[in-house]
């Protein structure tokens, strides 16, 4: 059953401590200490070397005009920091705007974001991050079937990660009606898939002539040569977000006509197909933890609608 958010209880105060915490979750992002998190190191130095035309590695365009507008404006001392905080700026805007959209009580959302999502998509991998976000700010268009919004949000998502142009074909997900067992055939298909990732890591590698260089290197350099080193090496598929993520999944999928909100068979669909992508792609480490964040960001509005099951409306 579809609800309005004021028939659960919701208030314009709400909204305010939606924007409280939002802001609360920015000011800590744009003002943590530098090496709080495992990046800001490294992008201290890309920025860096951007500014001096030193980054001779591919990087987003936009992560290009963020630094440099920063640094012909600020100079050397503080186009860093600033560079950062723009980049939180835009991470939790984007992420407060999609669950004033989407969740049915935008106040557990942003706070069960902050548990789960906030230290690696707003504080350690910050390009990839905002990416996300407005891929999270996109699914409304996937339901109102407006093809152009959409496709404005993924391109501009992907000049902030490239990885984000893989988004583009969910746009076709039909928002109406779910074949439950069909959903459920492709969770065991994903789980069947992680017993074979060493045959299709394999496959990739033997394959690589097939590939664009730069693409090529890209994943020779993922997974072979930093193969035997553990940072890099095979991630335990079922962790403990992933089992989180999978719990989620599932509830929502066997509760799924009794959900409240009218995006859930969008937000059910896309976690489904986000979970068999993170399987399939188990044997390379860095795309298939991008892959479970990106897409397991919905749990944070079917997390919202599973509490709310067992309270009268």
């Amino acid at each position: 059953m579809v609800v309005n958010k004021y028939e659960i209880g919701l208030t314009h105060h709400t909204y305010i401590l939606l924007l409280f915490f939002s802001l609360i979750l920015l000011i800590f992002a744009g003002l943590r200490p530098i090496g709080f998190d495992s990046d800001s190191r490294s992008y201290m130095e890309m920025m860096k070397s951007l500014a001096t035309n030193r980054l001779d590695s591919y990087i987003e365009p936009t992560f290009v005009w963020i630094v440099k507008s920063n640094y012909y404006l600020l100079g050397n001392n503080y186009y860093q920091r600033v560079s950062l905080f723009v980049y939180a700026l835009i991470n939790i805007s984007f992420i407060a705007f999609a669950i004033k959209k989407l969740s049915i009580n935008p106040l557990y959302s942003i706070l069960i974001y902050a548990l789960l999502f906030y230290p690696i998509l707003t504080l350690t991998q910050i390009r990839f991050g905002v990416a996300s976000a407005m891929f999270l700010f996109a699914i409304h268009n996937i339901y109102n079937k407006n093809l152009f919004l959409y496709l404005i949000k993924i391109i501009v998502a992907s000049m902030f990660h490239v990885s984000a142009i893989i988004l583009l074909p969910f746009y076709f997900l039909n928002r109406q009606k779910i074949n439950k067992k069909y959903y459920v055939f492709l969770f065991i298909l994903s789980i069947g898939i992680v017993f074979i990732n060493a045959s299709l890591k394999y496959m990739v590698l033997s394959h690589l002539d097939y590939f664009p260089n730069d693409i090529a290197k890209k994943l020779y350099t993922y997974l072979y040569l930093y193969g035997e080193n553990s940072k890099f090496s095979d991630i335990n598929v079922f962790n403990s977000l992933s089992l989180f993520i999978i719990s989620i999944y599932l509830l929502s999928l066997y509760y799924i006509e009794r959900l409240k909100s009218k995006y859930t068979l969008v937000l059910v669909k896309i976690l489904g197909w986000g979970l068999f992508l993170y399987t399939l792609s188990s044997f390379f480490p860095t795309l298939s933890i991008r892959i479970l964040n990106i897409f397991g960001l919905v749990s944070i509005v079917l997390l919202v609608e599973i509490i709310y099951l067992n309270k009268k409306l």
